[in-house]
């Protein structure tokens, strides 16, 4: 356990050292230019601290580590800005499957722009209902409250599918009970 924490601290603070806060003044030689140099180091560092102090590393021989990030470094050129970049790497950590690994862009965990509705889901067999909302006078007048099922999100598509393909393929802890309990903190 101790291992595991020791880990995720480091390679957290290995990224944030790679990339200053957007709403801070770049640190000289820290700022994110997006050279094919840069985004490659970023992913080498997470191939590096993964190999040197991931405390599963029967893990990394099942799902092939060395190969897997390999096959990231044409989608990780790729990425035309730091968002894509980032969501690039954390599909990337995905593949550990361990609660106390992720890759949190330099803006926190979640985009800038988006919004946190005052809204708790949880998902009952695969099955996602509001069980709690805030006292808030748009959502009352939306005729969202505690019991309703959510069906649909982002104009017609079915939750489940949204849930998994905008979800867990960047958010996983593991066990479906643990993505389901964290991963409808990032569903709405």
């Amino acid at each position: 356990m101790k291992k595991t924490i020791i880990y995720t601290l480091v390679l957290l603070l290995q990224l944030s050292m790679l990339h200053s806060q957007p709403q801070e003044k770049p640190k000289e030689g820290n700022q994110w230019t997006g050279t094919t140099d840069q985004k490659i180091w970023g992913l080498m560092t997470i191939w590096a601290q993964t190999k040197f102090a991931f405390p599963h590393q029967d893990r990394l021989r099942e799902i092939d580590w060395d190969k897997k990030v390999q096959e990231f470094i044409p989608r990780v050129i790729e990425a035309n800005d730091l968002e894509a970049y980032y969501k690039t790497l954390m599909e990337l950590i995905v593949f550990l499957r361990d609660s106390h690994t992720e890759v949190i862009p330099p803006w926190g965990r979640f985009t800038p722009g988006y919004d946190m509705p005052p809204v708790e889901v949880k998902i009952i067999n695969d099955k996602f209902y509001i069980i709690r909302t805030g006292d808030n006078e748009e959502l009352q007048g939306q005729k969202v409250f505690p019991g309703t099922e959510i069906l649909e999100v982002d104009d017609g598509m079915p939750v489940m599918q949204f849930f998994q393909d905008n979800v867990l393929k960047y958010h996983t802890r593991g066990p479906k009970h643990a993505d389901e309990a964290v991963g409808v903190f990032y569903l709405l």
